[in-house]
This record gives C-alpha cells, structure tokens and sequence, in this order.
C-alpha cells in the first residue's frame, strides 16, 4: 500500500505540546499483565477503506486528579490546574514509550484526551499494538482501571459506547468541586464576617449608642 493511501489524520487529533517536567514522577514496573487482562485485536491496516483508528487510554478528569494527587502534582492548587500539568507530565514521561499525548472524538465530546500507544497506520504501528508488557507499563503508570481501547478519530457512532462513562465522570467532578467551591466560599465569607476590621467595628458601636442617647 503507498504512502497516499492512508487516511489523513483529521484535524480533531492534536499532538499536545509538552514542557519540561517539574516534577520526579514515580515509574510503574516492567512485568507481564495479570491473567484475563486483554486487548481488543487490532484492526486491518488503514486505508482508503478502512477507517484510521488509534489503541489507547482515555484520560478522564478524575483519572488526571488522582495522577497528581499521587505524584504530588500542583500540590494546593484547583483541579483546573492538576488535570492539565497531570496530562503534560504523562506526555512527557510516556514520550520515551513510544506513546503519545492526543485529542479523539468521543460521541458529543470533540476532542477527549488520550494517551495513545500504538494505531492503524503502519506495520510498525501494529506490532507496538502487540507489545503488552509496554502497554500494561502504561497502564499502571497512569493508575487506570481499563486495558486500551481501539478508538476511531472521527464523529462516528463507534466511540459512542465511551461517551456516558466519560460523562458520567466529569459530571461527578464537576458536582465533587463545585460542591468544595461553595463550601469554601462560605467558610471564607463566615470568617470575614467575624473578622470585621476595627474601624468598622467602633462604627457600629458609636452609632448604636448615639441612638442610646437620644432615647434617654
């Protein structure tokens, strides 16, 4: 098959750029994966007529602040801020794996990030597909439940099947963060109130016994 019979990647798929680390992330172990850990079999080759697919790991919001959390990742800060620095640090660790930090569709979501170990389009591609000691590598790396997924980079029904578990976890998220928000935002609003500034204070005083005066 030439060279221009494969797919174009779609303009959905961004290579993420990456920064230097700034942190010594903890390294998962090289072994075999457990009994009855599997991976899908690969696909054909890409073509003309057979769709471009990629084999890797969905990262959803909670997989990303447990990762940082772990790894002791901005440390004190939002989860708006760990799940982006969790990501890059993924990517550039894993870099050296052969894996690469991307952006699939995933039914209604048009760019879910992914830790990608292996696709469809080259030979060579489809043998690191075989290889599961790297693969499991990456996995407990991340700290995610699954083995990889076969995706397909385009708005097809396929990834649809995805689409409620990774809802269902940025719903959980959102609700878990907002909820800690509020909650903070509340106790800071019930702490300034106690620690009304001096002046303010005298204030009050002054004028309640002014009215004092008067009714005497």
């Amino acid at each position: 098959m030439s060279q221009t019979d494969l797919p174009r990647r779609p303009q959905a798929e961004k290579k993420v750029r990456i920064r230097p680390p700034s942190v010594s992330v903890r390294s998962a172990e090289f072994k075999n994966p457990p009994e009855g850990w599997s991976i899908l079999a690969s696909p054909p080759l890409a073509s003309r007529k057979v769709p471009y697919r990629v084999l890797g790991f969905p990262l959803r919001w909670s997989d990303c602040i447990r990762f940082a959390e772990r790894n002791k990742i901005s440390v004190g800060e939002s989860y708006l801020e760990k799940i982006p620095n969790a990501m890059t640090e993924m990517a550039l660790y894993l870099n050296k794996y052969k894996c690469e930090l991307v952006a699939t569709p995933m039914g209604n979501w048009p760019e879910v990030p992914v830790i990608m170990v292996a696709d469809n389009s080259s030979k060579k591609q489809l043998k690191l597909a075989e290889d599961v000691k790297r693969i499991y590598f990456v996995q407990t790396y991340l700290g995610v439940p699954n083995p990889p997924f076969w995706l397909f980079n385009s708005g097809r029904r396929d990834n649809q099947q995805l689409e409620k578990w990774y809802e269902e976890d940025y719903i959980k998220i959102k609700e878990r963060y907002h909820k800690d928000d509020k909650t903070a935002h509340e106790s800071q609003k019930n702490e300034n109130s106690e620690q009304a500034p001096g002046g303010a204070h005298s204030h009050i005083l002054t004028a309640s016994q002014g009215e004092d005066d008067k009714a005497e």
